[in-house]
């Protein structure tokens, strides 16, 4: 409690003093007086006039203060330290002595526990029980205060937001639909300047894509309705599109009614989903179109994603056939190996994986240089398996023919030097020694019958390298029809008649008159021809040379007999391995090229058909040659 507050002017007694003719003072009032000081709403605080002792307060007053009644009576307000500006309370007793009242002040007192209370006072000097008394009336503003504040501070915390917001602000009169306001942001992102949108109406800037979203918009607000999150176009002072995700409502803004517009720039985000989108549309074609199979599996080998390529690739399905469905359900035996192989190196490893990987198929395999990498989710922990592969089946096959073709160059060239050099060259010696005995007639029909021979060799030798290396080259072979096979076997018979009467040999032919075969009519004829004309080579002179034919099922079967030398094993089992196997003398003494037995194997490939021997040495051998009925 501080020491009585003096002057010059009023003295404040302190000693106490009894209050027990208070109550008469009030009791001599007014009834009606008492009842309006007792409930009265407000705090109302009787005081001396020459004393400024407390006589009375009412129930408010204790209230609004915090002290009881009886610490209040026959204190001042100074002692009870209730004033936080002494000088205002100078000012206003002196007031108050001069005039008898002051009304309307607002005041900043203490609560007891110090907290500052704002009171809006009105004070009257009246008579009571024969003394003069100061009536003091106090209205709480403390709260009214404090919300004042509070708004004064929201406005300030709204025009900080309002001009300093990312978000493009902007108020315009919800009638006239002129500007009011707008942000930094609105500035910035529209193009136009504060002098050029501040009063102008909405409509004649053209920021609206279209003018008529405004206008219901404005009529919906009219109506209580709010919006947001709007998507929607606008257009800036230099013509450029821009998108903006919008929020509008109404507000009361200087005593408007306003439209407050909230914009969020959502241009840049519209653009990169336009080029995503863009960017989509491709990838989703070529993911549909390309010919490279392209997938992701899960860590179980099931099928997530997968292309049309891929669908063919793993067995002719569709891609519906394929999603959702475990690796090891599509495919089988080696190609499911290698795939699950190369599935757990790329897990174990966390590397990609390269290899060649073949698939079977309804027109035979297809081979794939599989690239595989492992499938990540945001944490970087291994999910699956993602794979492209890109077809090489053409590029195996012509490497594959590649390799065969330079085999058969190098074969060509090697029997070219090996087996047309002797010919030639005998060739060439009994041509000098024809010039040397010229004169001796005896001789000279020897040397010329040995260089016939020679040439005979020479040209057999030309003929079935040429045919051979044709047919290597055409390896699509010639169109095939129906032939009847008898035709062929009487022409090849008409054709090696000669060779065999110089033998004494016998040519029996068996085949039904009605048999036909799928073949070419001049390959077939070749193919006989040297079957025969081996089987004469190997014959000795007066044995019998069989050939028949005749169908088995699908199949027709034609085989050439002879008793004469027979092959042995080792040869036997080399006969048709594609390499050039040097021929036995026949039996008087006949040499072969080698070539014969190759050429008709690969004749008869080419057809669609094969051919097989079987043979005992010295007993004679039988060349079956099969072709489709």
């Amino acid at each position: 409690m501080t020491k009585p507050f003096e002057t010059d002017e009023f003295s404040e007694l302190s000693p106490k003093r009894k209050n027990s003719d208070t109550r008469d003072m009030l009791s001599a009032s007014d009834d009606l007086f008492v009842v309006a000081f007792r409930n009265s709403p407000n705090a109302i605080l009787m005081t001396d006039a020459v004393t400024n002792l407390i006589l009375e307060v009412n129930e408010n007053f204790t209230r609004l203060f915090g002290y009881r009644r009886d610490e209040l009576m026959g204190h001042t307000t100074v002692e009870l330290d209730l004033w936080f500006d002494r000088d205002q309370r100078r000012k206003l007793l002196a007031s108050l002595r001069k005039d008898s009242a002051f009304a309307g002040t607002e005041i900043l007192f203490k609560h007891r526990t110090g907290t500052p209370i704002v009171g809006l006072c009105s004070a009257n000097v009246v008579p009571v029980g024969g003394r003069n008394c100061n009536m003091v009336v106090i209205l709480d503003l403390t709260e009214n205060t404090r919300l004042q504040r509070q708004v004064a501070l929201s406005e300030e915390n709204f025009g900080n937001v309002f001009r300093f917001s990312p978000i493009l602000l902007s108020i315009s009169d919800l009638t006239t639909g002129r500007f009011v306001d707008c942000n930094e942001s609105f500035v910035r992102v529209t193009g136009f300047s504060r002098d050029e949108v501040i009063g102008k109406v909405v409509a004649n800037l053209g920021l609206w894509d279209n003018p008529d979203d405004r206008y219901r918009i404005t009529e919906g607000l009219k109506s209580g309705r709010g919006y947001a999150a709007l998507e929607l176009k606008f257009w800036s002072k230099e013509g450029q599109e821009l998108w903006g995700l919008c929020a509008f409502s109404r507000i009361r803004y200087e005593g408007q009614d306003c439209l407050l517009s909230s914009i969020e720039d959502i241009t840049e985000k519209k653009n990169l989903e336009k080029s995503v989108f863009r960017q989509t549309t491709v990838l989703d074609y070529l993911f549909a179109n390309i010919d490279s199979p392209i997938y992701a599996k899960d860590l179980q080998g099931r099928f997530v994603i997968c292309n049309e390529a891929t669908a063919r690739m793993i067995g002719g399905y569709s891609v519906h056939e394929v999603i959702g469905r475990l690796q090891s359900d599509l495919l089988h035996g080696q190609a499911l190996r290698d795939l699950e192989e190369s599935d757990r190196i790329v897990v174990t490893t966390g590397e990609g994986y390269e290899y060649e990987q073949a698939f079977p198929g309804k027109t035979g395999d297809s081979v794939v240089v599989a690239n595989k990498a492992p499938w990540r989710d945001q944490s970087g922990a291994i999910i699956g398996i993602i794979g492209i592969s890109h077809d090489i089946t053409e590029r195996k096959c012509l490497e594959t023919r590649l390799t065969r073709e330079n085999a058969q160059k190098n074969q060509l060239f090697t029997i070219l030097a090996h087996d047309l050099r002797g010919p030639v060259g005998n060739l060439d010696v009994l041509l000098g020694l024809l010039l040397e005995n010229f004169a001796d007639p005896n001789e000279l029909k020897e040397i010329l019958a040995e260089s016939k021979k020679a040439s005979s060799q020479t040209y057999n030798l030309l003929e079935n390298l040429l045919g051979w290396v044709g047919g290597q080259l055409d390896d699509t072979g010639q169109p095939q029809t129906a032939v009847a096979v008898v035709p062929s076997l009487v022409a090849v018979k008409d054709w090696l008649a000669s060779q065999a009467q110089a033998k004494n040999l016998v040519l029996v032919l068996e085949c039904p008159p009605s048999l036909t075969a799928i073949a070419d009519p001049k390959r077939l004829e070749t193919i006989l021809r040297n079957l025969v004309s081996n089987a004469i080579k190997y014959s000795p002179e007066g044995s019998t040379i069989t050939v028949t034919a005749g169908q088995s099922g699908c199949e027709v079967a034609i085989r050439v007999v002879d008793h004469g030398l027979g092959i042995p094993p080792a040869k036997l089992a080399a006969l048709f391995g594609g390499q050039k196997v040097d021929s036995l003398p026949g039996t008087q003494g006949e040499r072969g090229n080698g070539l014969g037995l190759m050429f008709c194997a690969d004749l008869a490939r080419h057809q669609g058909g094969r051919l097989e021997a079987a043979s005992t040495e010295g007993q004679g051998s039988t060349f079956t040659l099969t072709l489709p009925a």
